[in-house]
């Protein structure tokens, strides 16, 4: 039974728009392992698509990313010493401009959308906007993902025309570790991400990047990739994913 199940409630409550930010992120988490509290997903969204009157996941989710019980937590995360930093010294992200609404995965413009990525800049009122154009050098950044392809993981970095990397999910901030693409829910929806991040960014210019994939592809796993590419390659090129990519400039 759906009821037999904690989460219960906080699936109603982020279909109402009610849910904060913190608790939303456990329930997508959660609704992997969970076929009732899935299945309950699955109608209110079926729900919400044929109501005219329902305020949407893009409506909900700029509800909810001002929402939080505590403050932000901005964590500086840069490109780490010795081992890690000379890795990242052979990194580079490529240029490739992105029309229409948000982050959108490489293809021909008919083709389905396999993978989605938002990022809001949180420093800029409620409900915060959607990063176009540019970033701060400094700005803390909130992101949203839909997944109408069903990958199971995800991985969101920056990097820069010093062929620096920041990692944003997972976090990467110690040389003696290797995170894994952190685990997503199939959904046409956004799903909030957590926490806001700021980075310190050292150029003029970042390449906002995910990867959306089956198996638990890890930040190690995707600076070896880049090291093997020519400078402004077209795409990492890891087989069975999706990625989705944009420039923006630094200010």
């Amino acid at each position: 039974m759906a009821d037999a199940c904690t989460f219960t409630r906080a699936v109603d409550a982020h279909f109402d728009g009610e849910l904060p930010l913190a608790e939303a992120h456990a329930l997508f988490l959660h609704l992997p392992t969970c076929d009732a509290c899935r299945a309950r997903y699955d109608g209110l969204a079926a729900l919400e698509a044929i109501d005219p009157a329902a305020p949407g996941p893009q409506a909900r989710l700029r509800r909810s990313l001002p929402l939080r019980a505590e403050p932000l937590r901005l964590s500086r995360i840069g490109v780490v010493s010795g081992a890690l930093a000379m890795a990242a010294a052979l990194l580079l992200m490529v240029n490739r401009p992105i029309q229409g609404d948000g982050f959108h995965a490489r293809g021909a413009p008919e083709a389905p959308v396999a993978g989605r990525i938002e990022a809001y800049r949180m420093s800029q009122g409620s409900p915060p906007p959607r990063v176009e154009g540019d970033v701060g050098r400094h700005e803390p950044l909130a992101f949203a993902y839909a997944n109408p392809a069903a990958k199971k993981r995800l991985l969101v970095f920056a990097t820069d025309e010093h062929r620096r990397v920041y990692w944003y999910y997972p976090a990467w901030t110690r040389a003696d570790e290797t995170p894994e693409a952190v685990p997503i829910v199939p959904t046409t929806s956004l799903v909030e991400l957590g926490d806001a991040v700021t980075q310190d960014f050292d150029g003029r210019r970042v390449a906002l990047h995910a990867v959306f994939a089956d198996r638990p592809l890890t930040v190690r796993d995707v600076e070896a990739r880049l090291s093997e590419l020519p400078p402004l390659a077209p795409s990492l090129g890891i087989p069975e994913t999706t990625e989705v990519t944009r420039m923006l400039g630094v200010r």
